[in-house]
């Protein structure tokens, strides 16, 4: 177990990492989170800490960005709205129980993406997912010893959290804290 880093609202942090899959964990809060990286050469993986309101303090969350949506999002707009598009990039409709005359809106829980079609085309893209803007302008953290000494201090705690976490984050949260070598930007786009 490594110490990355300890995160405080409008900070962030680097870390390089080698090719190959990577996880990472979190904690804070009310909770704990965990996040699968399979990283590719030459690419940097972005990946947003969220903070909701929990019971007594905050609930932290992984949340990353999908270089891989921003650019099937480019790609998707004004292209047919069809079965094969749909069942390809996993989109399901959304139903407006208040409305039954809305147009027909798709959403895709694997890419984060959000379509309406229209006469047979595609004719709105949303991303719902974390940006590269809400991303930038934060201050670098560097890592400290007093960081490293928490982590001493807490290993055991956080080792014992991860051993019995781990199986239940594979099942349920997988698919949607799952990094793909794809959803990394190449770095000479930074």
């Amino acid at each position: 177990m490594i110490l990355v880093g300890t995160l405080r609202p409008g900070t962030k942090l680097i870390y390089k990492v080698p090719q190959g899959e990577h996880f990472f964990y979190m904690e804070g809060g009310e909770n704990d989170d965990m996040i699968k990286i399979n990283a590719a050469p030459g690419k940097a993986y972005y990946v947003h800490t969220e903070v909701n309101f929990g019971l007594a303090v905050g609930r932290f969350y992984f949340k990353p960005f999908r270089y891989s949506s921003e650019t099937l999002k480019k790609s998707l707009r004004d292209k047919n709205c069809n079965e094969q598009v749909l069942q390809k990039y996993s989109f399901v409709m959304i139903e407006d129980e208040y409305n039954y005359n809305s147009p027909n809106i798709y959403e895709s829980e694997s890419n984060g993406l959000k379509i309406q079609c229209g006469n047979g085309r595609i004719t709105k893209v949303e991303y719902a997912g974390t940006s590269l803007e809400l991303l930038e302008g934060t201050q670098l953290i560097e890592k400290n010893e007093k960081a490293n000494n928490l982590l001493k201090e807490l290993q055991p705690s956080y080792q014992t959290e991860i051993t019995q976490d781990y199986p239940g984050w594979a099942k349920n949260n997988y698919g949607d804290t799952v990094m793909h070598e794809d959803d990394g930007v190449p770095i000479e786009e930074i």
